[in-house]
């Protein structure tokens, strides 16, 4: 079944449909946070977990306009940084947004130990990796509103974001 049907059918409350996307789709989103959380079992099966739980409660929001296997890596790539907000304390909502709104941020000093921390961390990048990985997850930005921020293909973003993770993962060790 191609699918547009499952997602239909999963739509319409069948769990068959929701169990044969999660069939189909398990394998490539459990490798994909496995290399994200630098070969780390244990994260990668939690986050795959949480991102099919999301899946399967978010399935009506769905709306065909994309590709269901794009919109599913989204809702894995938003564990994936939920999780690395709480690995290296960070606030929940974008850094940057705390900075703008006083009235509403966390502690004080939480605060400004995670961006001690981010900036440390964001220091040991090149001007391009700091900004693509700015935008993309402290940001929020999509990989399409980055590109056409620093003005990079999408391919090139994509790329930076992934050297750039896998160097801040590397020097976090």
């Amino acid at each position: 079944m191609k699918d547009h049907q499952l997602i239909s059918l999963a739509q319409d409350g069948r769990q068959e449909a929701i169990a044969a996307l999660y069939e189909k789709y398990i394998d490539a989103i459990y490798r994909f946070l496995y290399w994200q959380t630098n070969q780390n079992v244990e994260v990668a099966e939690d986050l795959t977990h949480d991102t099919f739980v999301e899946m399967a409660q978010s399935i009506g929001k769905f709306n065909n306009q994309g590709k269901f296997k794009n919109w599913l890596y989204t809702i894995a790539k938003r564990q994936l940084a939920a999780w690395m907000r709480q690995k290296y304390d960070l606030p929940k909502e974008p850094l940057f947004d705390n900075l703008a709104r006083p009235e509403e941020s966390i502690d004080p000093e939480k605060q400004e130990k995670a961006i001690k921390k981010v900036e440390k961390l964001l220091e040991q990048l090149s001007e391009t990796e700091r900004s693509v990985i700015v935008l993309r997850y402290l940001k929020n930005y999509s990989v399409k509103e980055t590109a056409q921020e620093l003005e990079l293909s999408i391919s090139n973003v994509k790329v930076t974001a992934h050297r750039a993770i896998k160097k801040l993962r590397e020097m976090s060790l």
